[in-house]
């Protein structure tokens, strides 16, 4: 969200009031990021962590899709995060898992700026 950095947020803990705050921002992002697109400013587009904003509703499924469909054939765009939906998968030309065998939270060290956030 706008103004909020360095932030860890844990999305099954917001209250209502937030969870519309973020998918008020995501519309007006999505909305902007597409006019951009269709004047061709980029070439990649890359939405880091998205499927786990998708997996907690806080992100409109139906226009991230149909921003998908409407882009040039010359943009590529990369999703990013855990729980990504069957619909994402099949729309998808390119699909990667990444399995964690070892990471610093099993440890106890929280997240770290420019590393996981």
């Amino acid at each position: 969200c706008k103004g909020e950095k360095d932030k860890w947020i844990f999305p099954d803990r917001l209250k209502e009031e937030e969870k519309k705050k973020i998918r008020l921002e995501w519309t007006h992002f999505l909305d902007e990021i597409s006019r951009q697109v269709i004047e061709e400013k980029y070439d990649l587009v890359i939405l880091d962590e998205i499927n786990v904003a998708l997996y907690y509703k806080l992100i409109d499924k139906n226009r991230l899709i149909d921003f998908i469909r409407k882009k040039p054939i010359s943009l590529e765009i990369i999703l990013t995060g855990r729980h990504a939906s069957p619909e994402l998968i099949e729309l998808a030309h390119l699909v990667s898992e990444i399995k964690s065998i070892k990471h610093p939270f099993d440890a106890g060290i929280k997240g770290r700026r420019g590393i996981e956030y």
